[in-house]
């Protein structure tokens, strides 16, 4: 009887820490937190120096309820909201982005072909070290 519950709970937090579920739920933000982090997104493309780091960082410390705009963030016509929501991801270091991560790592733009790939070896999956060498290359 302990081995079967012992087994049960084994087979529970296994699953639950699966990494690799395309569609993962995240923690969801509030209507207020919502509108704000939509807002701070929308301001990436105008920010510079400290006040884009700053907003990035403040990202990275919302942790888990940033991430579902951080991923469409890596759909965004903006190479530099692409590789801004990116950067935030490799800081917030959720493995469960490593499926977005590595389709974002082909895109068209080099910068942010080389954050995603950074991002990707952050959390260790080394597969994507050839595209931070080729970005060394230019």
């Amino acid at each position: 009887m302990r081995t079967a519950a012992f087994g049960a709970t084994l087979l529970l937090l296994f699953t639950g820490c699966s990494t690799t579920e395309s569609g993962a739920s995240y923690q969801r933000a509030n209507d207020l937190m919502t509108e704000e982090i939509t807002r701070r997104v929308e301001q990436i493309p105008f920010q510079h120096r400290d006040g884009l780091l700053e907003n990035l960082l403040w990202f990275a410390h919302t942790g888990e309820q940033a991430i579902p705009a951080m991923l469409k963030g890596l759909k965004d016509q903006s190479p530099k909201v692409r590789s801004s929501c990116a950067w935030v991801l490799g800081r917030v270091r959720d493995r469960r982005t490593i499926p977005d991560l590595q389709k974002a790592v082909r895109d068209e733009d080099l910068t942010v072909r080389m954050e995603c790939a950074r991002t990707l070896l952050l959390m260790g999956d080394l597969a994507w070290s050839p595209a931070l060498i080729e970005g060394l290359d230019n």
